[in-house]
């Protein structure tokens, strides 16, 4: 079973966010905290290239192994997020918007992994 990464929206999506998290980064206080910014970048970056992972790995379950770092990364994204937003580096309406699109991007990621289970 060969996929194209480029391909799968769960990876459309996690790039789309990484592009959002990116330009949220480049101003406002955020901007300035090099560790903060830094951080969120890495943990966002490394969502899409965890999925991404596909098309080199040799089994469904070393690829089902990947996708599980992937929504680990969602967690680490929605956590720096939110301390953003609690110590005032992000607006509220940016904040709730992102965290949707973490949490939808989360249970995708749980629901790729589910259908690849049952073909395993």
């Amino acid at each position: 079973m060969y996929i194209k990464f480029q391909e799968l929206e769960v990876w459309k999506k996690s790039k789309d966010l990484c592009k959002k998290i990116y330009i949220l980064t480049s101003r406002g206080l955020i901007s300035k905290d090099r560790w903060l910014r830094d951080q969120i970048r890495r943990s966002t970056i490394s969502i899409s290239s965890n999925i991404a992972e596909w098309n080199w790995r040799a089994s469904i379950k070393q690829y089902i192994y990947f996708l599980k770092i992937a929504r680990g990364s969602c967690s680490e994204v929605f956590t720096q997020s939110l301390i953003a937003w609690e110590i005032w580096y992000l607006p509220e309406s940016e904040y709730l918007k992102l965290i949707d699109e973490i949490t939808i991007l989360g249970k995708q990621i749980s629901a790729y992994i589910r259908s690849l289970e049952k073909i395993n």
